[in-house]
């Protein structure tokens, strides 16, 4: 490549850094975007479940709640392996979660509806 074929590549400089043996990278971009008459089409709405759990950490007995009730949603708790260890329906209302006869470790909690998911962490100690 000549020089001017490389403009806006990476490249390393002579292979060699200023100390003489560790190559230095060097990247240079010309990428500039210009749109004179940008229409949007649509602008979609999330609405989020603001699901909570308390308290995390915790020796396996967990709150959870959301900011919306009387709503339709299936909550999946799984593994750090991704091994479905519970799973039951919930209406967004406070609820308490055992989960005290599982293992000491990381889990995942993810609360679906038919339009939205969320997922939160969640920790036995």
């Amino acid at each position: 490549l000549t020089p001017a074929s490389r403009k806006g590549l990476a490249s390393f400089s002579k292979y060699k850094g200023a100390d003489g043996y560790n190559p230095t990278l060097d990247v240079t971009a010309n990428l500039i975007a210009w749109f004179d008459d940008a229409t949007i089409l649509s602008v979609k709405t999330i609405d989020h479940i603001n699901m909570a759990i308390s308290p995390n950490p915790s020796s396996g007995i967990f709150n959870l709640s959301s900011g919306k009730t009387n709503k339709n949603y299936f909550v999946t708790v799984t593994n750090i392996v991704g091994t479905t260890v519970k799973q039951f329906k919930w209406n967004g209302e406070k609820t308490a979660m055992d989960l005290s006869t599982y293992s000491k470790g990381v889990y995942i909690v993810k609360v679906n509806s038919d339009t939205e998911t969320e997922f939160r962490k969640l920790v036995i100690e």
